[in-house]
This record gives C-alpha cells, sequence and structure tokens, in this order.
C-alpha cells in the first residue's frame, strides 16, 4: 500500500497505527487467492482424480485378464 494510501486511511478516520499496518500487510495479501480460484482449481482436482481412478481400474482390468 502506497503512502498515499496510509495517509487516505487516516483522514477516513483509522488510527495513524492501524493505517501503517495495513500499509505493512497489503503487499502479502496479493498472492490470496480468490474463492473463484479456488473452486476452479477444485475442480480441476476432481477431474484429475476421476481421470487416475479410470486408469487405475482400466489397467486393473486389463492385468485380471492377462494374469491366469
Amino acid at each position: 500500500m502506497s503512502p498515499e494510501a496510509c495517509r487516505a486511511l487516516v483522514r477516513a478516520g483509522a488510527p495513524e497505527e492501524e493505517a501503517r499496518a495495513a500499509a505493512a500487510t497489503a503487499p502479502a495479501l496479493d498472492n490470496v487467492a480468490t474463492k473463484t480460484e479456488i473452486a476452479e482449481l477444485r475442480a480441476d482436482m476432481y477431474l484429475r482424480l476421476w481421470l487416475m481412478a479410470v486408469g487405475i481400474v482400466t489397467a486393473t482390468a486389463a492385468l485380471v485378464k492377462l494374469v491366469p
């Protein structure tokens, strides 16, 4: 958060100490995932899990037929 944003927080009524704390922690918030991003990742993981399960079942069925 820029010094201008810190001053804007103070002008809006935030205590100076809180405005400084917000300015110090704001850069760390750039790496926070949104709910939508988490939902997309979760859907992708479930898809990959199902594809792996299908592959395992298919490989197992093939091995059962090959091994006497």
